[in-house]
């Protein structure tokens, strides 16, 4: 039984606003230092998402778990409506063929809302209100920015036509000896020591202690000991100091096919401290190897394993090869 009266409760539910929630503000300051920038409730577009990121193609919805029935399961058996509630969503039991006729239309609606974005060529993505909770807030931004940067590589793709096989490339013929030139060409490139050349070459990074120690087409490892120079005012770890092992670390990796590749975009969480004496390791890993846009995530641990922060960045390869002198 409701312990509100049907007044207090008439109350409470009108004051329950359609936009500018808490969960759409969170999501939008999360995404806002993120470095995404969207436009919000576009009236011209199917459902008025939340927030639409048309450099992205895609419509951001942050639901009330409660008003679009999170995980809830509605059946009909026998002209008896069933319905489960689930651990975010709790139906009320007074005057409940009412709530679940109107969550039954939000669900339908929201389906149908995103399937016509669907036909225009917009992306979906939703957010619930039960995946904002401070616990599992950071999680959930961090995976919203993967997405929307996966659908960015993902929809500027390069489209690989195969070449027709033909029956003469069966046949030997005089260019099989430049073919030959050309292999060793790419080999030479791929076993390049890209390792010695950033730590030669790379200053900055090598005045603030930071040297690589491993490269591979799979990762890239930076290591660093944080020494009184890297300290702040508050007597930790400079986020410059943690910034500039990580984009090492990202160097190496983007660069070790020997293809000239800039950061065009990279992003730093901070989860906790580094002090005096801590040995650091930041440890690149490939998240797409595309031919133009590169991508890697980077996690900086200390001795003890404990993650420092976490980055994520995006590059450029030029068609130019990394130059080999300082």
């Amino acid at each position: 039984m409701d312990k509100l009266s049907a007044q207090q409760r008439h109350t409470n539910m009108a004051a329950i606003r359609s936009k500018d929630t808490k969960p759409e503000m969170i999501v939008r300051c999360g995404l806002w230092k993120r470095g995404f920038r969207y436009r919000l409730n576009h009236k011209r577009l199917p459902g008025h998402p939340d927030l639409v990121l048309r450099k992205y193609r895609t419509c951001i919805f942050v639901n009330g778990c409660f008003w679009h029935g999170h995980d809830v399961i509605i059946t009909n058996k026998q002209k008896t409506i069933n319905v489960e509630s689930s651990a975010c969503c709790k139906i009320p039991k007074t005057n409940k063929e009412f709530w679940v006729a109107k969550i039954r239309r939000n669900k339908k609606r929201d389906k149908e809302e995103q399937r016509r974005l669907a036909e225009m060529g917009w992306h979906c993505i939703t957010v619930w209100e039960c995946e904002l909770k401070p616990s599992k807030r950071e999680e959930t931004l961090d995976s919203i920015a993967f997405t929307l940067n996966h659908i960015w590589l993902q929809d500027h793709g390069a489209i690989v036509v195969p070449y027709p096989k033909v029956e003469e490339e069966d046949m030997q013929m005089p260019i099989a000896a430049e073919d030959d030139s050309l292999e060793i060409h790419k080999n030479k490139k791929a076993t390049m020591d890209i390792q010695d050349l950033l730590n030669r070459t790379d200053r900055f990074a090598a005045n603030a202690g930071c040297r690589i120690t491993e490269v591979n087409e799979q990762h890239a490892v930076a290591e660093m000991t944080v020494t009184t120079m890297h300290l702040n005012g508050g007597n930790v770890c400079q986020g410059g100091a943690l910034f500039t092992l990580a984009d090492l670390a990202i160097a190496a990796w983007m660069n070790y096919n020997g293809q000239l590749t800039f950061g065009i975009n990279n992003g730093i969480m901070f989860v906790s401290s580094a002090r005096e004496g801590d040995v650091l390791r930041a440890e690149a890993v490939g998240i797409c190897d595309h031919h133009k846009i590169p991508a890697v995530e980077v996690r900086v641990t200390n001795q003890e394993g404990r993650l420092i922060c976490h980055v994520t960045g995006m590059g450029y390869r030029k068609n130019i090869n990394v130059p080999t002198e300082e």
